[in-house]
């Protein structure tokens, strides 16, 4: 590297700017929720140091550091999980995973069960699959319009 004569470098810490925290919930299709009817929670949380404190607030006051699992967790991103009992998912307490990096900063993202339970199937039920069905609909009519055109055309040359 080479400065000259008035350069500057200037060197700071990684910026939390671009922190975000995404949160999974393995459900019964995944077979991942006990039979007890518990739930395991992931919070991932992106673009902060491997300082930042998470931890877990739940509806009604109940708060857990969850467990972070170190060899999962890379200079990339930093994993968090909790298993909420079976009576607290059930009642659609709202989970809470929150994020405090070194710079101060609070970031936080919530979950519960009427949100894990509703997204997925709705997008595809309500409106992914409508949608194909309608763009299908139009193709197959814009071919057939096309093709009787070309036949009607090919009838009047004859």
């Amino acid at each position: 590297m080479y400065t000259g004569n008035g350069s500057t470098l200037i060197v700071r810490e990684r910026s939390d700017d671009r922190a975000y925290i995404e949160i999974l919930t393995l459900s019964e299709s995944d077979g991942e929720v006990q039979s007890s009817g518990a739930a395991t929670l992931v919070c991932l949380v992106f673009g902060v140091s491997e300082q930042a404190r998470v931890y877990w607030v739940i509806e009604h006051g109940l708060t857990d550091s969850g467990s972070g699992d170190s060899s999962e967790s890379t200079p990339d991103f930093i994993r968090n999980q909790i298993t909420i009992p079976g009576e607290v998912w059930s009642s659609g307490a709202v989970c809470t995973c929150v994020v405090k990096t070194e710079s101060g900063r609070s970031m936080s993202k919530s979950v519960s069960k009427t949100d894990a339970d509703c997204c997925p199937y709705s997008v595809w039920r309500y409106v992914f699959i409508p949608g194909v069905l309608i763009a299908m609909w139009i193709h197959f009519a814009v071919v057939r319009w096309n093709n009787n055109k070309q036949r009607r055309r090919f009838q009047e040359e004859r």
